[in-house]
């Protein structure tokens, strides 16, 4: 099935919007490749910019209150030092409509803010919000929202983005196929056995795709609190990673990798290159300069082993 295709999924309606085509300046940056490696978050630019050799590509995200000026400077350096980039614009809630707080249908306007503002940077593409669910009318939405950027904007690419979920919610079986020229997903919760079939699922739709993987070592999927987790990456974390970057690797699916870590003062989430812990900086600088150079020159991994290998850190306590 082509990424391009309608939505297919009982009930539902594409509502496509009507917009005069919009010619982009510049072409789209060539596919993310499966031994290209990056790293999730907008965080992560200040990170580069003195590492910029590093992340093969970025998972950017701009939200509203993010200034034009800094998100068309941050994607210029990212053009300049090689580095591939997916926008997340994070612009609009997915929602059942709620007048009191703003939300509902998405804002093209929003969209276009940020989009006409980057028109001639290039882009690998453009993922329509993060982390989106398809009930309350959400699939309609997205689906709409897709049609009407691709007409404005059709030399861009557009991804769409579901929720992360325990269970099998790939596009197609119990949730829709949205119109999209590729998907993003972030299934931190799945263990292996069902991520393989996930996986599989999704490697059979005909469009690019960039998984984001956990590694974050003291940060346990889904807890938020800021205590952290000591024991939970050498015990079952490293199984997790491996496991799902095994099977990106296996289905030529590229990988982004998720690290972070809350806050002491308080419950935000900070990249790791920020904290004040002795041992997530260690694991940092073991993930990028032992587990990633080991990643890109293998074809493929072994089934799972036994014992934690050398090349994945420690959580170290």
């Amino acid at each position: 099935m082509k990424g391009r295709d309608r939505i297919r999924f009982p009930g539902l309606v594409v509502f496509v919007a009507s917009l005069a085509s919009f010619s982009c300046a510049s072409a789209p940056q060539s596919d993310i490749q499966a031994h290209d490696f990056g790293l999730y978050g907008s965080a992560w630019i200040p990170w580069l910019r003195k590492n910029p050799t590093v992340a093969d590509f970025i998972v950017y995200q701009a939200g509203p209150a993010r200034p034009l000026k800094l998100i068309r400077n941050d994607l210029q350096f990212a053009s300049d030092s090689g580095m591939k980039v997916i926008l997340t614009l994070k612009l609009d809630k997915f929602s059942v409509p709620d007048s009191a707080a703003g939300r509902g249908v998405p804002s093209l306007e929003n969209f276009q803010r940020v989009l006409d503002h980057i028109e001639d940077l290039p882009l690998s593409a453009i993922t329509i919000g993060e982390e989106n669910v398809f009930w309350d009318g959400g699939s309609e939405r997205l689906a709409g929202l897709y049609e009407a950027l691709r007409q404005r904007y059709p030399k861009r690419r557009f991804f769409q983005w579901y929720s992360p979920s325990r269970n099998m919610n790939l596009p197609g079986l119990k949730w829709p196929v949205l119109p999209a020229d590729g998907w993003d997903f972030d299934q931190y919760f799945m263990p292996g056995h069902v991520y393989s079939e996930y996986v599989k699922g999704i490697a059979s739709i005909d469009a690019p795709k960039i998984s984001i993987v956990w590694a974050s070592p003291l940060w346990r999927p889904g807890e938020k609190n800021s205590e952290s987790d000591f024991e939970w990456w050498d015990e079952d974390g490293w199984k997790l990673f491996y496991e799902q970057v095994r099977l990106n690797l296996d289905h030529n699916i590229p990988t982004a990798f998720f690290l972070y870590e809350f806050e002491d003062s308080g419950l935000r989430p900070i990249p790791l290159f920020r904290s004040q812990d002795t041992c997530a900086l260690g694991f940092l600088d073991s993930l990028l300069n032992q587990t990633i150079p080991a990643l890109q020159t293998s074809v493929r991994l072994a089934a799972l082993p036994a014992e934690r290998p050398d090349w994945i850190p420690s959580g170290c306590r």
